[in-house]
């Protein structure tokens, strides 16, 4: 066993005293609990280090700060989240062929998702505010998971399989202002870009696991049990997330008084100390109506869900069309995704980078959006004019990678302007921009029935997509606008 190593160094009369840290490091862990500590208790590879006190709680306490594990838990919730709503897409190609479903019946069936989506992005952000995100999450992902594993026993009867569609929404609903109230009171401002970046990169993983793995589950065992199996992984995100997360820093048993504190210190302004839960009537509601900023992010919100959700819906719908395999369409479905991932958090690390080296949020957020917008609209406009599966590839990757660094531009922005009523603010973004996945989904289903032409699908995207970056241009702040009189009138949650 190693010698034990005196901690600090030598004043100048050459007496020793203890350095602040181990002082202060004294005070977080007690004599006992440093006696207990052993160097077997280290990673391997560090049995033979010297510990020192301030090792010794280190190692004691926790590997990882805690926001960075609540961080994947939510990364984790958002994976679940679009797998589920996402494997319907291929799923469809043999419940259609099974019960007779033509190309607008298909629409209504993915669209009825958002009927229930739509209804509960604002409630869901009411109810985070007032309740905290955790008890809201967790209600939203044991709803929708048990619609999920209902689906199978639904599906033959049409408006049984629509109503489990609405309650899956529902459930879906409060996951994105569950997911903003949680960044507002635990990223830290130095953090938050790339943060924010990876738990949205989720939803890329999560549709490239349910798009890349459910063709094979079809083949092999049939379309329901690609249900049961993605419901199944929400029930058991369900136990973990109530065992490890808590609403607030403060709240969580195993964090440590620093991290604590240097999340408290690093809130925007606006953010009062990140242990609050506010009541309805502190929400400043009026504000989200009168300020265009707000109003920039609606509508970037609106103009980008236009094309995301017809492609998330009917991208193996698309390829299909080209003359793929059910095999093929699975890797062709993923690519795209995988692209997306990496373009989310490559743009939220430069983001982050950014602005540590003095650039304003503003003009940051503004370029992620127009990457976002400006991308897909050039190359949906060669989808226009080409017929060639492996150029229809490379377009579609590259045009979501570009619309993905969204991520870094409206969608964070939310963060930005509204800290403290985050949740609230994405509750009525999403709830105006959930109304496009009705919209897209229902028109893709009537136009390629009216003209069996992609063409026109695409020209609408590319439309949206240039309304959006004019008005985020042209209105678009990255400052705390909204709630920062407020921080003084907060309630603390108990």
């Amino acid at each position: 066993m190693p010698h034990p190593r005196k901690s600090g160094t030598m004043n100048s009369s050459g007496t020793h005293h203890r350095d602040h840290d181990d002082v202060a490091q004294q005070q977080l862990l007690g004599d006992d609990e440093m006696a207990a500590f052993s160097v077997e208790d280290a990673p391997q590879g560090l049995q033979d280090h010297d510990f020192s006190r301030s090792d010794r709680v280190f190692w004691t306490r926790s590997y990882l700060p805690t926001r960075y594990v609540a961080v994947f838990m939510h990364f984790l919730a958002n994976v679940i989240c679009y797998a589920d709503r996402t494997n319907i897409s291929v799923a469809i190609l043999p419940m259609s062929a099974q019960f007779g479903w033509d190309n607008t019946t298909q629409g209504i069936i993915m669209s009825a998702f958002f009927y229930g989506y739509t209804a509960f992005q604002i409630p869901g952000g009411i109810l985070s505010g007032r309740f905290g995100a955790k008890i809201v999450l967790e209600v939203g992902i044991f709803a929708w998971s048990l619609a999920t594993v209902l689906t199978p026993v639904a599906s033959p009867v049409l408006p049984v399989l629509i109503a489990v569609r609405v309650v899956m929404g529902l459930g879906e609903g409060v996951n994105m202002p569950a997911v903003h109230a949680f960044c507002g009171l635990w990223l830290p401002l130095p953090e938050r870009s790339k943060f924010v970046s990876t738990i949205s990169s989720g939803q890329y993983i999560g549709t490239i696991f349910a798009l890349g793995s459910a063709p094979y589950m079809i083949e092999w065992i049939g379309w329901p049990f690609v249900f049961y199996f993605f419901g199944a992984l929400g029930f058991v995100w369900f136990v973990v997330g109530y065992k490890i997360l808590t609403d607030t820093p403060s709240q969580h048993p195993r964090i440590s008084p620093e991290e604590k504190s240097y999340i408290a210190s690093h809130l925007a302004q606006g953010d009062a100390s990140g242990e609050h839960v506010v009541a309805l009537s502190d929400v400043p509601w009026k504000e989200f109506f009168i300020r265009m900023p707000c109003y920039a992010i609606f509508v970037a919100h609106f103009c980008h869900n236009v094309g995301w959700y017809i492609m998330t819906s009917w991208m193996p719908r698309y390829f299909s069309s080209l003359g793929l395999s059910m095999e093929e369409l699975g890797w062709y479905s993923t690519v795209p995704y995988i692209g997306m991932f990496l373009a989310s958090n490559t743009a939220g690390w430069v983001s982050s980078h950014l602005h540590t080296r003095g650039f304003k949020m503003k003009h940051i957020r503004k370029g992620s959006q127009t990457i976002a917008f400006i991308g897909p609209s050039v190359f949906f406009g060669v989808l226009t004019v080409t017929s060639d599966r492996n150029v229809a590839l490379v377009c579609v990757v590259l045009a979501m990678s570009c619309a993905a660094c969204s991520q870094n531009g409206y969608w964070a922005n939310i963060i930005d302007i509204s800290p403290q009523f985050a949740g609230q603010l994405c509750g009525i973004s999403n709830t105006s921009a959930s109304v496009a996945g009705i919209l897209g989904n229902t028109l893709t289903g009537i136009i390629l029935d009216s003209t069996g032409s992609w063409e026109f699908v695409f020209i609408m995207c590319i439309a949206f997509y240039v309304v959006g970056i004019i008005f985020f241009l042209a209105f678009a702040e990255g400052e705390a606008l909204i709630g920062r009189k407020l921080k003084d009138r907060v309630y603390l949650h108990t």
